[in-house]
């Protein structure tokens, strides 16, 4: 792994897990998925640190170039990352549909509640 490749990697890091921080400070995100975002940051300054470990790492899967496997293991752990994210949405979204159901049946049940009284307040004005 080339030094520019090192230094790039150790400065986008740590920018970006400054840019967390800051995040996690004005509550903008939530910890639990920040913490997916600063391991992430922390993983790559000890590749860039001691780069190794990829060739240590490149040895035993058999890939050839050290970056093509940074990529690789850097896409895995994003598409795992979405994955996850997508269960949550999931979640969300069905969530969303159950309080909407609740709502439109709590809605229904006040008008008719509404309209009974109605009904009794005409009876008793007209008698």
């Amino acid at each position: 792994m080339g030094i520019t490749l090192r230094v790039l990697l150790i400065i986008s890091s740590l920018l970006m897990a400054l840019y967390v921080i800051k995040k996690i400070r004005t509550s903008q995100i939530q910890l639990k998925d920040a913490r997916f975002w600063i391991l992430l940051s922390v993983f790559l300054i000890i590749i860039s640190v001691f780069p190794d470990i990829i060739y240590w790492l490149c040895g035993i899967v058999g890939i050839i170039s050290p970056i093509n496997l940074v990529f690789l293991i850097i896409i895995l752990l994003l598409l795992i990352k979405l994955f996850l994210v997508s269960i949550v949405l999931s979640r969300a979204e069905t969530r969303i549909d159950e309080l909407t159901q609740e709502v439109a049946i709590r809605d229904e049940r006040f008008i008719k509640i509404e309209t009974e009284d109605d009904m009794y307040i005409k009876k008793q004005d007209s008698v």
